[in-house]
């Protein structure tokens, strides 16, 4: 362990990141904001459960609970912005007898993303009250951070493991249960490495890794559903196919970054670091 920062500066920095894109979707909910909102809060939340045994129950499931449902009514229009990026690349890459029709969805996820926009689809509630009322119960005893941190992370591996084993064997939705527990084990391994805790940097690049892929195969899989629930005449039957394609190589990218992802190696060094080697 080096000397890294204290619990209160990882927790204000993120709140800070936090508050940041949210003033951004207020002021112009732009895709870049809306989607950095969301990954902002993503790692504010990851924090609590990470510190969840120091820290106020009652007040940190409030925080997670509003964080959540912030993400959650920017869903939709994440979306559609996903889906409209995916047919812009669908409009460069196809044959172009597709692209007539990959335009004409894309202006159809454009048009979609900003009804919501201009529409009351995008409703920001209150969370700074929530995030201090959290932060004046962080403690300071970094032994019992430490201790805590490596517990938290030893559950997120347990996660993506039984998410791996149970997508190897074929389980229905197992990949995107592993794309969840692998991007909540990267955040949780970035607020340990500000904490002093060396060896996480590999550790972080895998996590990514794998996250990227998964992220990939969903956002392929939401592009198809979509255009299969636009239905004719706006969707040309070869452009189906093409889509379909495009799914199935994502997922076998997917299932073999998800095949060699092994955190558990990472945790026994992680632990060690922390001073709490898990058996």
């Amino acid at each position: 362990m080096t000397r890294g920062r204290a619990a209160t500066d990882i927790w204000d920095a993120r709140a800070a990141r936090a508050g940041t894109q949210w003033d951004r979707v207020r002021r112009k909910a732009s895709v870049n904001a809306v989607h950095d909102l969301r990954v902002a809060l993503r790692r504010l939340e990851e924090v609590t459960r990470l510190f969840a045994p120091l820290l106020p129950d009652r007040a940190a499931r409030r925080l997670r609970r509003r964080s959540r449902s912030i993400r959650w009514r920017l869903g939709p229009v994440r979306s559609a912005d996903v889906v409209a990026e995916l047919l812009a690349e669908v409009e460069r890459s196809a044959p172009r007898v597709l692209k007539t029709s990959a335009r004409r969805l894309r202006r159809g996820a454009l048009e979609r993303a900003q009804g919501l926009r201009d529409g009351h689809g995008i409703a920001l509630a209150e969370l700074a009250h929530r995030v201090e009322r959290v932060r004046r119960k962080i403690p300071h005893d970094g032994a019992a951070l430490r201790r805590c941190a490596a517990r938290g992370l030893a559950a997120r591996v347990a996660e993506a493991v039984k998410a791996r084993r149970a997508s190897a064997r074929g389980a229905k939705d197992a990949l995107h249960d592993l794309r969840i527990a692998a991007r909540r084990i990267r955040y949780a391994l970035e607020a340990i490495a500000e904490m002093g805790c060396t060896g996480t940097r590999g550790a972080i690049a895998r996590a990514r890794t794998l996250q990227a892929h998964l992220g990939r195969l969903r956002d392929e899989e939401l592009l198809r559903a979509w255009v299969l629930r636009s239905g004719p005449p706006a969707v040309d039957p070869a452009l189906r196919s093409f889509l379909r394609l495009r799914v199935e190589k994502a997922r076998r990218v997917a299932q073999n970054a998800a095949a060699g992802f092994r955190p558990e190696k990472d945790l026994v060094r992680v632990s060690r670091a922390l001073g709490q080697d898990q058996q």
